[in-house]
């Protein structure tokens, strides 16, 4: 903890109440996966190996020897990567830049998408995510080739602006 993210905290006193109470937050999605006792350092080393560890072709290959089942990549934003996809023998990909989180200078999803979708034809299951805010959006990645579309910050909109009703929120207008 740094002293600029103690004085973050001491500027959101209603969370700090809660925190005293409940305990620090955790990622309850990773305690399955963590050792018993682990504390925060563990939970952040863990985190970061999962989020900063990618993927090659190599890795994907050995993947791909291992899992017989169905199986989407996440990620390929070039035609080159769709294709060796292709030839590894993934099924599906999801045309993404992760929302832009990790690097806000990748290419936008829907401007690589139909040279993807062209170069790798119809052997692959090909959708998207990223920037998708409205139907519009759909619409323009179904016309560009995708076969779906994947919406996660638009859905958190929802849930944080009217909590598990905004889960199932949807407008009739």
């Amino acid at each position: 903890l740094s002293l600029a993210n103690i004085a973050r905290m001491f500027g959101h006193p209603a969370w700090l109440a809660s925190s005293a109470v409940t305990g620090i937050p955790r990622f309850e999605t990773l305690l399955p996966y963590l050792p018993k006792g682990a504390d925060t350092t563990g939970v952040i080393a863990l985190t970061q190996t999962l989020i900063a560890r990618g993927i090659d072709a190599k890795g994907l290959e050995a993947v791909r020897a291992l899992w017989d089942g169905p199986m989407i990549v996440k990620g390929p934003l070039g035609v080159e990567d769709a294709r060796t996809c292709q030839g590894i023998g993934i099924d599906g990909l999801v045309v993404s830049n992760h929302g832009a989180r990790q690097s806000e200078s990748l290419v936008s999803p829907l401007h690589v998408l139909r040279r993807i979708r062209d170069a790798v034809g119809e052997s692959l299951c090909v959708g998207v995510d990223s920037g998708v805010r409205s139907g519009l959006d759909i619409a323009r990645a179904l016309a560009l080739g995708a076969q779906f579309v994947l919406l996660g910050r638009a859905f958190m909109f929802g849930v944080a602006a009217l909590g598990a009703a905004g889960a199932q929120h949807h407008d009739h207008e």
